[in-house]
């Protein structure tokens, strides 16, 4: 299909509108400031006054709410797909051997590399069925894969080293690392990993 001008336009105003909104969100996520809470304490005490006070004991409330928030939706995201998830999709044929990382002993999947994954399945649940996310690890990252074909990578997790970085993909399978302080830092690449998912679907 193509695209008219004015379709472009629209497309990549909104693309300029919601990646800045996302990194407001992000940073509020992070520290949420001042007006920001202020909004949500006269939601909660309509006609009540954001003393000093206030303040104080309120924007600790909005930092922990909002971390609460986003984890429980990770979460029913996850459950979701877990009561609906059925035999793994296998991998598809004709992949490389050397394309296939071989099992190694020396191999740990931590944790937060675990829950790094649960991130990138939720953010995935936008376009495909969740399940359809799996992982493989190794020695240096680990691999987050769609339908289990290293043809598709969606992500990478570079997190064996002091500093952690989440490699994202471009329609031509080339990859940007980008350094984060913290797994919620995943979110702002959503559209990236999106994207790239979108991209292999359309492709078949």
């Amino acid at each position: 299909m193509i695209l008219t001008i004015e379709e472009i336009l629209s497309t990549a105003s909104e693309l300029k509108y919601t990646s800045a909104i996302k990194k407001i969100l992000a940073e509020q996520y992070e520290s949420p400031d001042e007006e920001f809470c202020k909004y949500f304490f006269s939601k909660a005490n309509p006609g009540g006054r954001f003393t000093e006070n206030a303040k104080d004991s309120f924007i600790p409330l909005v930092k922990q709410a909002l971390n609460q928030f986003v984890s429980e939706k990770v979460s029913d995201r996850l459950r979701s797909a877990l009561e609906t998830e059925g035999t793994p999709t296998a991998p598809e044929t004709g992949t490389p051997a050397e394309e296939i990382p071989l099992p190694d002993s020396d191999i740990t999947t931590t944790e937060e590399e675990l829950e790094a994954f649960r991130i990138v399945r939720a953010i995935a649940a936008q376009a495909i069925t969740p399940e359809r996310i799996v992982h493989r690890d190794a020695k240096t990252y680990m691999s987050i894969l769609l339908d289990d074909n290293n043809r598709k990578p969606v992500c990478r997790l570079w997190f064996n080293t002091r500093q952690k970085y989440f490699g994202t993909f471009d329609a031509d399978k080339n990859e940007t690392k980008n350094l984060i302080e913290s797994l919620s830092d995943i979110y702002q690449y959503g559209e990236q990993v999106v994207s790239v998912i979108q991209n292999y679907a359309s492709q078949g």
